[in-house]
């Protein structure tokens, strides 16, 4: 397997609110003998994310998104047939604290008193515990499903309101929706009279007019984010915002 054989993917791709299937691009990758490695920031721990059936080699996800935790820890799978590519590797310039076999190796043989090898943020791994046990008892899958029906409750509001939605629903992302202004409103109007009246906060997006300013937003429904309480308000305050625009 040639050292640059690998296909890069970001799973859920927050500025445009959709999620990449990675099915189709594992088998393109085993096609090709080649490493599927995917970006999973934002979904790791509320997105269900089947390496073995989707072929992913290597995902890496982040705790302050779905893990509902502080920044500070960046989890990563890793494959046995990714773990046996590093190990092929005959020119490595790996960081030592970046070398996933120097992981590895303190995971086994210093695992009974310190299986990292650095010093663990210690903390935040007590904390990662806990909220997995908290995800292994409400499971995966009905956790991704209360935060997509969280959204779509999201939307259905929002569409009554006149904004709109562009993501094809087949690949929707269950965790972010982005949406677009209502015809002559700008995002960062919406965004800064959110921040400024009540202390609430919601993502910017990319997509511009014809001036260059932004008419779109997002808009996150995982974790404390997918309350119908916290949702009610943004449809409350949002509704305020469209009268008093209008």
């Amino acid at each position: 397997m040639p050292s640059e054989s690998a296909i890069y993917v970001t799973h859920n791709e927050s500025s445009t609110a959709i999620v990449n299937p990675l099915q189709p691009l594992g088998e393109i990758a085993r096609e090709f003998d080649a490493l599927l490695l995917v970006a999973s920031i934002s979904a790791v721990g509320g997105i269900v994310i089947d390496m073995d059936g989707t072929g992913a080699d290597v995902v890496a996800g982040a705790s302050q998104k779905c893990l509902e935790l502080p920044p500070g820890l960046a989890p990563i799978a890793v494959s046995s047939r990714a773990m046996d590519y590093m190990k092929r590797m005959k020119k490595r310039c790996v960081p030592y604290v970046l070398d996933l076999l120097v992981w590895e190796k303190a995971s086994e043989t210093m695992n009974d008193w310190h299986p990292q090898p650095i010093t663990g943020a210690t903390t935040m791994l007590y904390a990662l515990d806990w909220m997995i046990d908290r995800i292994l008892e409400e499971g995966l899958m009905h956790r991704q499903e209360r935060f997509r029906k969280a959204g779509e409750y999201l939307k259905k509001a929002f569409l009554k309101l006149g904004f709109s939605v562009v993501a094809d629903p087949l690949y929707a992302s269950p965790v972010v929706t982005e949406f677009v202004m209502p015809e002559g409103m700008i995002a960062e109007d919406i965004r800064s009279y959110y921040i400024r009246e009540y202390n609430v906060m919601v993502g910017r997006s990319e997509r511009k007019n014809n001036k260059s300013k932004s008419i779109s937003f997002r808009i996150v429904h995982f974790g404390r984010a997918a309350e119908k309480e916290r949702i009610d308000l943004l449809i409350e305050i949002t509704e305020v915002f469209i009268k008093n625009i209008g």
